[in-house]
């Protein structure tokens, strides 16, 4: 497998995680308080957004041209890092 089939794999493995990661963080509002309730659904809806730009993203490496495709991954591998920093922020397992 190429290093840019791999690349994207690992990264379609983080999304995965990530989604996981979002459905704990859903499932903890369900137990917790009125107030952490309302202050996980506001950071859910965040993490949505998220979640969706950096399928875009991915979407848009695989499309991407020989020539085009390591910018787009630096781009897309700093997202996933922010994305990462904000799950681990509210899901710290």
């Amino acid at each position: 497998m190429s290093s840019r089939k791999n690349v994207e794999k690992e990264i379609e493995m983080r999304l995965i995680n990530y989604r996981l990661a979002i459905a704990r963080l859903r499932e903890k509002g369900t137990e917790a308080s009125d107030e952490a309730r309302a202050t996980i659904e506001r950071k859910l809806v965040e993490l949505n957004e998220m979640e969706a730009k950096a399928e875009t993203r991915l979407n848009e490496l695989r499309e991407a041209s020989d020539d085009s495709w390591d910018s787009i991954k630096q781009e897309v591998e700093k997202y996933w890092d922010s994305l990462g920093r904000e799950l681990k922020a509210y899901d710290p397992t």
